[in-house]
């Protein structure tokens, strides 16, 4: 299964709940990032980890042989046999691994999987390729940002993987937000009201860690005002059955506090590797306003040319922090990401 979507739209979390599925009906779950060296993380690290818990006999020893002028040749030596064995390769490991299911199966869970270096995406892919070729119970899920992943599967030795189900996430619907929201604090002593539900669905753009917050420091900010003393209590609205509700106001109270947190956990780690010249293109699309930019008044605010800017729209574009909206226009792929460019750097202390 391939999984995608932008940042903070809830592929981590998908995954997680496929690991639960696959664990609830005993299966081993064994999680990689994407990232250099993801694939001797899982020869090395993480599924030798699952193996030891089942078999705490296993023994591993790895030794590497230097040859001048031959570079470096690994073997594996077993203690038992005195004898040198081929390095293990993610197929083995998982193989091995298998023998200890008791029936059951694998699961890999590869999250982040835009970064994940190419040789080490076909070593998976052929990994995969031959145990499902032979039946053996093994399963694989893989997310990542849309563009990066896209890109990853047009690369060769990543064939296998292009037939997976392949599913995009996008934001919820102001519809599945308002029912959220009122699932989740059902029972509580505190719901949301319909307008709150529904000015709080338009606040966060349908994206599930904004409804997360938005919802959370609603929620909590009801319960601090009620506890704060009696006549606070008096002053917010309860329905017939005494509970308290979550108002509009309060949603309008804790917003910039959402927007604050959303930009520090999503939209600084996305900024973390972009260029000057990167950055100074963000900037100007936030300085412009509206629900996108032209091209031709970013290249006039960074006096460029539009030619001049085009390598850079492309590498924001393939990063995901901006896409193609029209026709010469473009527009930031999260929300708040305009403000959170535009407000001045500050520290956040805990209180």
């Amino acid at each position: 299964m391939l999984i995608s979507g932008t940042r903070g739209i809830g592929k981590t979390v998908l995954l997680t709940e496929l690991e639960d599925l696959a664990e609830a009906r005993g299966w081993i779950s064994v999680r990689a990032i994407g990232s250099s060296g993801m694939a001797e993380h899982l020869i090395h690290t993480a599924i030798p980890t699952h193996i030891a818990k089942l078999n705490p006999q296993a023994e591993t020893r790895l030794k590497t042989l230097g040859i001048a002028g031959l570079g470096r040749v690994e073997t594996e030596l077993d203690p038992r046999y005195g004898q040198l064995q081929p390095v293990p390769t993610v197929e083995t490991r998982i193989r091995q691994l298998l023998e200890f299911t008791s029936g059951s199966g694998v699961f890999i869970a590869i999250d982040e999987v835009q970064d994940a270096p190419s040789e080490d995406l076909a070593d998976v892919a052929q990994a995969f390729q031959n145990l499902i070729k032979d039946e053996l119970p093994v399963a694989l899920a893989f997310a990542g940002l849309t563009v990066g992943t896209r890109d990853l599967l047009d690369l060769p030795g990543t064939t296998f993987l292009r037939r997976a189900s392949a599913y995009e996430l996008g934001p919820l619907t102001a519809t599945d937000t308002v029912n959220l929201l009122a699932a989740t604090a059902a029972g509580s002593g505190i719901h949301f009201g319909d307008a709150a539900a529904r000015r709080a669905a338009e606040a966060s753009y349908g994206f599930p860690y904004l409804v997360q917050l938005i919802g959370a420091l609603a929620w909590k900010r009801t319960k601090d005002k009620a506890a704060a003393s009696q006549s606070a209590r008096d002053s917010l609205t309860e329905d017939s059955s005494g509970e308290l509700e979550v108002s509009v106001a309060v949603i309008d109270e804790i917003l910039d506090e959402a927007i604050d947190t959303f930009g520090s956990q999503v939209h600084r780690p996305a900024l973390r590797h972009v260029t000057d010249l990167q950055r100074d293109f963000l900037h100007s699309m936030a300085r412009l306003g509206g629900t996108e930019q032209s091209i031709g008044e970013i290249a006039q605010l960074l006096q460029r040319t539009t030619t001049g800017i085009s390598r850079v729209r492309a590498a924001l574009i393939k990063q995901e922090i901006i896409e193609p909206s029209s026709h010469g226009h473009v527009r930031f792929t999260q929300p708040y990401m305009a403000e959170h460019l535009l407000a001045e750097p500050r520290t956040r202390y805990v209180q």
